[in-house]
């Protein structure tokens, strides 16, 4: 199993997430 590309699918999406609750 690709385990890599999910985890920086996810890991996009966390910092993304991060980054819109500082920003607010």
């Amino acid at each position: 199993m690709h385990l890599h590309f999910f985890q920086k699918f996810a890991m996009a999406h966390y910092l993304s997430f991060l980054n819109s609750l500082i920003n607010y």
